[in-house]
């Protein structure tokens, strides 16, 4: 274990927030990586564990005790969701940064460093993100790379691009507001089209980590679909819904509260947060009709037999999401809306 007396006396710019549950094959890695980030000097890590068991808590402990100054570790009695760890994790942060990084990805190790040189050369620029890599598993570097484009504003309020490399500074928050704690797998993406109505995006350059995904995870289940469809009629994306064929969650999808952000156990009306929402919504109402009449026809010829299991209320959706493995209700982002 790489120890370093800066890291234990620098003022902390950055703080990674990372939100566990049942890690322990990925979590010692994912300290590790922390600890040879080039500028581990001005970074903290702040892990959220929901219900560690013996192992995780000797884990995080160990690493907690060698650096007291680097990893801050929040214990849960009780799991929680992913939106409401990482809000936790938000509030928790001494930096004016933060980032997100899932226990089972690795980070490059000077990306924070680049990212961070991104939102110092302007102060306009709130949210910075990059190209990154999916891999199979933790530690391997060959996959497929995923080049994001550069900012536009209609594109990013359509489509989630920076999941796994976003960072931003922890003041935006006070404006877009925090993560909304109803969705599991979808939280990222929808964070990223509140923020994007708004603020001032700018992309770096570089692969900035390695995203593991897993066939288990929550982005490859049924939950992503239905979130990416919840968040869809939440911005008036229908005519998303009709390319992507999403008419099977439409219903399901409206059982969420799509007119407020569930953030640190409180709601919050959207419009707070996005200007002129009322306006957007009206202006996209063609759209709207249109999906609906394509159900419609698809509802009157749709097979007998769907290849998703239904889920028939709210109650048994959310035990279901709150049931599965993996981190705290949707380890992986959307990346693939």
């Amino acid at each position: 274990m790489r120890r370093d007396g800066d890291a234990l006396s620098a003022e902390k710019r950055l703080s990674v927030i990372t939100s566990a549950f049942r890690t322990a094959p990925n979590i010692r890695a994912c300290c590790e990586s922390i600890l040879e980030l080039t500028n581990l000097d001005e970074v903290e890590s702040v892990l959220v564990m929901n219900e560690p068991d013996e192992i995780e808590q000797a884990i995080v402990e160990e690493f907690r005790e060698a650096y007291p100054d680097v990893f801050t570790v929040i214990g849960l009695t009780e799991r929680e969701s992913i939106g409401a760890s990482i809000n936790r994790g938000i509030r928790a942060a001494r930096g004016e940064f933060c980032a997100l990084l899932d226990a089972d990805d690795v980070r490059v190790a000077d990306s924070f460093a680049r990212e961070i040189a991104t939102l110092d050369a302007d102060d306009q620029v709130d949210f910075t993100y990059g190209d990154f890599i999916i891999v199979p598993s933790q530690g391997s570097q060959d996959g497929q790379r995923v080049v994001t484009p550069e900012f536009n504003r209609e594109e990013f309020t359509r489509s989630c691009v920076a999941s796994p490399t976003q960072l931003f500074r922890k003041s935006m928050v006070d404006r877009v507001g925090g993560f909304d704690e109803q969705f599991c797998s979808g939280g990222d993406y929808e964070f990223q089209i509140r923020a994007a109505m708004s603020c001032g995006f700018r992309r770096t350059e570089g692969v900035m980590c390695y995203y593991t995904r897993a066939g288990g995870s929550a982005s490859a289940t049924r939950m992503q679909p239905l979130e990416r469809t919840a968040i869809e009629l939440r911005y008036g994306l229908y005519d998303k819904i009709v390319e992507l064929e999403g008419y099977q969650f439409v219903d399901e999808a409206r059982e969420y509260r799509l007119d407020a952000v569930l953030s640190n156990g409180e709601w919050h009306p959207i419009d707070q947060y996005v200007p002129g929402y009322a306006e957007l919504l009206a202006g996209r109402a063609a759209l709207l009709e249109a999906m609906e009449a394509r159900r419609a026809r698809w509802t009157r010829w749709r097979p007998l037999t769907s290849r998703w299991e239904p889920v028939s209320s709210l109650g048994q959706r959310i035990a279901r999401r709150l049931g599965s493995s993996g981190a705290p209700a949707g380890e992986k982002g959307s990346s693939d809306a």
